[in-house]
């Protein structure tokens, strides 16, 4: 060690005396910090005051996140909720992610609204400002009938119940199966089917059929065919074909008109 105006060498005692002194600032340093990571049986608690993290500005709310990174949080594990928002009086939590998806709660007993898989479940009213779009253009209903395969021509029978049409030109026809439709009103059954009665899906019908044919059920069972003008009656028509069929049995997309 070098000292302005003299040379001079250390003793092995002055230097096992400085490096204990140095071992115990490091000790004393990194210590807190040891005891802190340790500590994992009670969890971090800011009791008043409020946490920033990122960013120079003070934290505007108990924690604040900023910064252009693009996770600002980020929340792993394997249990059922990965994130819960609670507040006084609703155990359930204001807003939380579940297994199945995300929920916002108004009580803990009143769900608002559930986002899950890839639909979400509304309880109360909806009300939009613009428009609400679907790939499928048919509005249907759930029907009390047996299970049919979609384009089936249906007709009403009894106590409020649909069945395969299978009588040429009959008055009692109410309907198509869809498969999905764009719009769907009523409340699921188990013993329920959904039946299409405006919009345009595709039906079973028998040939030939042209486009702009007026369709009725035919005497195939849930197939309609091409009305003969002379045979047109109040009650009967269906819909208007909007493609062709020339041969045979099959499927053509229909603009369904009941009348």
């Amino acid at each position: 060690m070098v000292f302005i105006g003299r040379e001079t060498t250390m003793s092995p005692r002055t230097t096992s005396r400085r490096r204990l002194v140095i071992i115990t600032l490091v000790a004393l340093v990194a210590l807190p910090a040891l005891a802190l990571a340790t500590i994992v049986s009670d969890p971090m608690r800011v009791f008043t005051g409020q946490v920033g993290i990122g960013g120079t500005a003070p934290a505007l709310a108990r924690l604040d996140v900023r910064g252009d990174a693009d996770t600002r949080i980020r929340i792993d594990g394997s249990k059922t909720s990965g994130l819960y928002f609670t507040r006084a009086g609703i155990d359930a939590g204001t807003f939380r992610s579940t297994a199945t998806g995300l929920e916002v709660w108004t009580s803990n007993v009143t769900l608002a609204l559930a986002l899950q898989g890839t639909g979400a479940h509304f309880l109360g009213n909806l009300q939009t400002d613009g428009n609400i779009s679907s790939r499928y253009q048919d509005v249907a209903e759930w029907v009390t009938g047996p299970p049919l395969p979609a384009g089936t021509v249906v007709v009403a029978q009894d106590a409020n119940r649909a069945i395969a049409s299978d009588t040429a030109y009959d008055t009692r026809v109410i309907g198509v199966v869809s498969d999905r439709p764009a719009l769907l009103l009523g409340e699921h059954g188990a013993d329920k089917i959904k039946i299409a009665h405006s919009g345009r899906l595709r039906v079973k019908v028998v040939a030939p059929v042209a486009p702009g044919d007026l369709l009725v059920a035919s005497s195939i069972s849930g197939h309609a065919m091409r009305s003969s003008p002379r045979e047109v009656r109040p009650g009967t028509i269906l819909g208007k074909a909007l493609e062709s069929l020339e041969v045979g049995r099959g499927a053509v997309l229909t603009l369904l008109t009941l009348q």
